[in-house]
């Protein structure tokens, strides 16, 4: 297996980018089997972990530190390359 990687894809405030993730994971057959939020002081912060094909991928979205998606290189790579696509 791959080693896992993170990718920060974007501001948290880019709602396009965000809608493309979605889709993109949702085209893929992704579930979210868990999602975590909270806020502490100005900052808030999502985490979501989302099952594709077995494999688990954590999608984080916080304050000054954007979107990020963490999973094995070969999938978070991909994901990285199709949102840059559309």
């Amino acid at each position: 297996m791959d080693d896992l990687k993170t990718i920060v894809l974007g501001t948290e405030y880019d709602n396009d980018l965000i809608r493309k993730l979605k889709q993109i994971l949702i085209d893929k057959g992704g579930k979210i089997v868990e999602e975590i939020k909270g806020i502490g002081g100005s900052q808030e912060f999502k985490q979501y972990s989302v099952i594709i094909d077995g494999v688990t991928l954590i999608v984080e979205i916080e304050t000054y530190i954007g979107v990020s998606i963490t999973g094995p290189g070969f999938i978070v790579n991909g994901i990285a390359h199709q949102i840059k696509g559309r």
